[in-house]
């Protein structure tokens, strides 16, 4: 099977589990209003509907076309409960602040590194994010148990296209975001902790690679 298409039967598969969890809701609430529980059904259904409309933005910005240039606070605002679950919250350092503009490539990846680092966080914890979206980001989990998929440093280096760095949809984010880096021309690099660190080396993101000059 064609490597491009296995990573897409993947992402699609992930992508549908990720919804299954919001659809489970609204379909809960339906049976309430079977149950004469209309007041109790029509919360529930909001509450669902409002989770699936954040998660199907999130999911069409990392793995669809991208939420374009972006604010921190945009960003933000789209991660807000997604990451690991709702366990992991980010973590931004100073120099950093809410108005920080991502340039496009920047942006999809940094969504992307942020909730690979959430699924490094098995028992929750903190992303932290620091750096200079116009130079080099780093994206960091911490948290207890915190590590970085093993096939990680592997996609890196094979751009996310062998079939065997994701054997089901829960491994896909470190080969998609590896493909999406590869395909968008922003390096990303697992970097080196620092002296004393005992916690995953900082994903890299960047340099970003000038922009061509025009004809």
């Amino acid at each position: 099977m064609p490597q491009h298409f296995r990573l897409a039967q993947l992402i699609a598969a992930r992508i549908c589990h990720d919804l299954s969890g919001p659809v489970g809701t609204i379909e809960g609430a339906l049976t309430l209003l079977d149950a004469g529980a209309a007041g109790e059904a029509l919360s529930v259904a909001q509450e669902g509907a409002a989770a699936q409309r954040q998660r199907l933005a999130l999911i069409r910005a990392a793995w669809g076309d991208g939420p374009g240039d972006a604010t921190l606070a945009e960003l933000l605002a789209l991660l807000d409960g997604q990451v690991a679950g709702g366990r992991a919250r980010v973590e931004v350092a100073e120099g950093l602040s809410p108005g920080t503009t991502f340039a496009a490539p920047v942006a999809q990846l940094t969504l992307n590194a942020v909730l690979l680092a959430g699924d490094a966080l098995p028992r929750g914890g903190i992303v932290q994010l620091c750096g200079d979206p116009a130079e080099v980001l780093m994206v960091r989990p911490e948290g207890q148990g915190a590590a970085w998929p093993p096939g990680l440093a592997a996609a890196l280096a094979a751009g996310g296209l062998d079939p065997g760095l994701a054997a089901d949809p829960r491994g896909v984010r470190a080969p998609a975001l590896a493909a999406l880096a590869a395909d968008l021309g922003v390096p990303v690099a697992l970097g080196l902790g620092g002296p004393g660190a005992t916690g995953p080396a900082p994903l890299l993101i960047g340099p970003v690679p000038p922009a061509s000059p025009p004809r």
